[in-house]
């Protein structure tokens, strides 16, 4: 999507408001919606959201205390910036974002801008990657997924080397 306002760069901004039935979408690039304001809008409207501290009545303030695995971002980070520390941080603290991200966004899910697809990487990068999941996972004391991705890796190397 096409940022409304410059009309040449990637829309990654994605702003909906409803009042009075009347719904309006504005799509920004990056650039455009840093110089209009509506990324501070935005995070001013979400911060506004947690000083109201909604977290204490869903029971949810003892979960504050927990941390990323892979970046070491709390939920407690989280809470005060409204800001997670990496793609990971939406899988560890899934069940506790959803409904809040719902009702900031309105939506639960990621419109912004993603990651490089894994299909793109190169065999090396694809091994490594599986590496440091084999690594996260161990960490976790999660081996089934360890060892089915260890699986993966090993069908991997067997293609690559042509057995």
């Amino acid at each position: 999507m096409i940022c409304d306002k410059c009309k040449n760069k990637e829309a990654t901004f994605h702003s909906r408001t409803n009042i009075n039935g009347k719904i309006t979408e504005v799509h920004l690039c990056d650039e455009c919606a840093t110089k209009t304001g509506a990324y501070s809008k935005s995070m001013m409207d979400f911060n506004n959201f947690f000083n109201n501290d909604p977290l204490i009545s869903l029971g949810m303030d003892e979960l504050s205390k927990e941390v990323c695995d892979f970046c070491g971002t709390s939920f407690e980070d989280f809470k005060n910036s409204g800001l997670l520390g990496c793609d990971h941080c939406y899988d560890y603290f899934e069940n506790k974002l959803k409904d809040i991200i719902e009702n900031v966004q309105g939506a639960n899910y990621h419109v912004g801008k993603t990651a490089l697809d894994h299909n793109q990487l190169t065999y090396d990068e694809k091994i490594e990657d599986l590496r440091e999941q084999i690594n996260r996972a161990v960490d976790k004391e999660d081996y089934e997924t360890a060892a089915k991705i260890k699986k993966q890796i090993e069908k991997m190397q067997g293609e690559h080397n042509g057995k």
